[in-house]
């Protein structure tokens, strides 16, 4: 069997150049995290870059795992830190995702939920053809277009989804804590970022890391996704 190629893990030194292991104030935390702390200074936690390393390590390891059997990691970033950085790089390993909100029943409810993403992939057809824009009126054009706007904003990175995600990668376990215990529920493995406020008893593969550094995400997000395939475009002078 081939082995999967070793992704560069960031050394201690480029981790505490993002500020990967800035926690958040002591009077935030939740006592599960002890365990990934270093220590408290100026009245916030310190992040153990050591322990968030091997375990980076090992999601790295399984998200290679899961891409060798061609399974599908959906990607779970809504916070404004998140967004451009969720969305970059699940568009670049062409992983499902969501950025604006999560939603609701996504998973536990997913044969209901799947009625939208038709709609709105049966809108995109039907606003294409002259033929059925023909049959409509401009105003009824509009309230279509409309629609499929808002829509959009919802499923945009879910509309070619046609079955339940086989994992989640979360940024921010704490702030899209329904996404992950829908996971829970589903029993779907979770992949996330958990900052000193979250509870790593469910997480699967947790990393602990500061959730609200935009080099910080980039950063881990990058090194996930370079485990899924990711290669960094050269830049062009």
């Amino acid at each position: 069997m081939e082995k999967a190629k070793e992704v560069q893990i960031p050394s201690l030194e480029t981790m505490l150049e993002a500020g990967v292991h800035f926690g958040h104030q002591v009077t935030r935390w939740n006592p599960k995290m002890k365990k990934f702390v270093f220590q408290k200074k100026e009245n916030s936690h310190i992040i153990d870059l050591v322990k968030t390393q091997s375990l980076l390590a090992k999601a790295c390891a399984h998200i290679q795992d899961l891409k060798k059997a061609d399974k599908t990691i959906m990607f779970v970033g809504t916070k404004k830190q998140a967004v451009n950085i969720t969305k970059k790089y699940a568009k670049a390993v062409g992983a499902p995702y969501i950025i604006n909100r999560w939603i609701g029943g996504l998973l536990t409810n997913y044969k209901v939920v799947s009625k939208n993403i038709n709609r709105l992939n049966q809108l995109k057809r039907d606003l294409n053809s002259k033929e059925f824009t023909d049959k409509y009126t401009k105003k009824e054009v509009n309230e279509f277009k409309l629609e499929y706007s808002e829509l959009m904003k919802l499923y945009e990175g879910v509309k070619d989804l046609n079955k339940l995600p086989d994992a989640i990668f979360i940024i921010d376990a704490h702030c899209e804590r329904t996404a992950l215990l829908e996971a829970k529920k589903k029993s779907i493995p979770v992949i996330a970022i958990i900052d000193t406020n979250g509870d790593p008893d469910l997480i699967d593969y947790p990393i602990p890391a500061n959730d609200d550094s935009f080099k910080s995400l980039e950063l881990l997000t990058n090194t996930l996704a370079t485990a899924m395939g990711y290669v960094e475009k050269e830049q062009s002078n």
